[in-house]
């Protein structure tokens, strides 16, 4: 599999790990584990990338994203 932008400075989620053309890859559950979204579409899967995983004001709004701070701790309904 090609992890075509591991290295996207424009990516704001701290558990982002890669993405190819209809993935998303994040951290997992576990250790040495990671949880990947898979889209049917490539513009899917941008736009997806482009609310979530690169926007400050809403990543935390990802369904992944809430569950990874959950696992590390941070309950952002609790403040």
């Amino acid at each position: 599999m090609s992890r075509t932008d591991s290295n996207d400075k424009s990516v704001i989620c701290p558990f982002f790990r890669y993405s190819d053309q209809h993935n998303i890859c994040c951290e997992g559950v576990s250790t040495d584990s990671s949880i990947k979204v898979t889209f049917g579409d490539p513009r899917s899967k941008a736009s997806y990338k482009d609310d979530f995983c690169r926007d400050i004001n809403s990543y935390k709004e990802c369904r992944v994203c809430k569950m990874l701070f959950r696992k590390h701790g941070v309950d952002f309904h609790d403040k």
